[in-house]
């Protein structure tokens, strides 16, 4: 569980404030970028000396933009303020809910075709450490492990890099995911090939620690987990070696793994003639979302991208080899 930030509030609105953000942690969420968001809300209410009526005039300049935001930051602030006001609306509060219409647009991201998952995971399982020093060889194999993992269940780098050991169970071919987004558990199924993976990493790793860690991928320190920006860096630095690099309309990044994992799916389904309605429920629970407008989102893309996505059983082979120890 991420650490939880608390702030001091001190304008008019401070007790309320403080009771909305409560509850919502009470709730299961985190709320720590809310929090801050309503903190900084916090001071503009105070400084103009406002009492605790919330009216369209007052909330103005707080839903203006600033010459140097963009849209998605506008949104961020306009949302938790419109949440906000909200929760003083179920109590009989008569407050302004301000509303912003504004699209912001979701990043399309690169999905992978066949060819390019072949590049990359051969410049990924070639890497050599200039370095000798224990850590980043055994890191170099973590990176085999955690790219193969990302593509074949679709997960979030985040979930993924913070496994622990013990959320691993061969027994039952499962994997469980706690740090996720919106902090909601998850398990997923793992097939023969990945169950193989995850047992021989984890075999690696009591051979080159000298110990079971408490992390299924730690970082140079073994006591942590690998850091996000290690694991974007090595991405990153894989795709420069293919020879797609510099090719494509956007580089895919980590996250393209996750959307080349959904396309894949799907097209599978389309193949086999399944209702891809019916299932996309289930999708929905094994991608960690919370609506069905996020899975559909994919849905919707999978049209301009069919052609570039490729079926599950073609990529199987490029990214499940041999997967011991070197």
């Amino acid at each position: 569980m991420p650490k939880i930030i608390k702030y001091e509030y001190n304008s008019s609105l401070a007790p309320h404030i403080a009771a909305f953000i409560e509850e919502k942690r009470a709730l299961g969420f985190v709320y720590n970028n809310e929090a801050g968001i309503l903190r900084r809300f916090d001071d503009y209410w105070k400084a103009r000396g406002f009492d605790d009526r919330i009216t369209q005039e007052r909330l103005m300049e707080w839903c203006s933009k600033t010459d140097t935001e963009g849209s998605k930051s506008l949104s961020n602030r306009v949302v938790a303020i419109s949440q906000f006001c909200k929760y003083l609306s179920s109590f009989g509060e008569d407050v302004h809910i301000p509303h912003l219409d504004i699209r912001i647009e979701k990043p399309v991201v690169h999905v992978l075709s066949a060819a390019e998952i072949k590049g990359l995971f051969d410049a990924i399982d070639s890497y050599r450490p200039v370095n000798r020093d224990p850590a980043y060889i055994r890191m170099a194999e973590s990176y085999r492990v955690i790219f193969r993992l990302i593509l074949c269940l679709g997960t979030r780098l985040n979930e993924t890099r913070m496994i622990r050991i013990e959320d691993v169970d061969l027994e039952k071919a499962s994997v469980r995911l706690l740090e996720t987004k919106g902090q909601k558990q998850r398990v997923l199924c793992l097939n023969d090939d990945l169950k193989k993976l995850l047992s021989d990493h984890m075999s690696y790793l009591n051979t080159a620690l000298c110990h079971q860690p408490k992390w299924l991928f730690p970082g140079y320190d073994p006591n942590q987990p690998v850091s996000k920006g290690t694991v974007d860096k090595r991405f990153r630095i894989s795709w420069g070696l293919t020879s797609f690099a510099g090719k494509t309309e956007k580089d895919p990044t980590v996250h393209s793994l996750r959307w080349t994992f959904i396309m894949q799916r799907l097209l599978q389904w389309q193949k086999e003639g399944t209702d891809r309605n019916a299932m996309l429920p289930y999708l929905l629970k094994h991608l960690g979302h919370k609506t069905l407008d996020e899975t559909y989102y994919y849905f919707k893309l999978i049209q301009e991208k069919a052609a570039d996505a490729v079926a599950n059983d073609k990529t199987v082979r490029y990214v499940m080899p041999e997967v011991g120890a070197r």
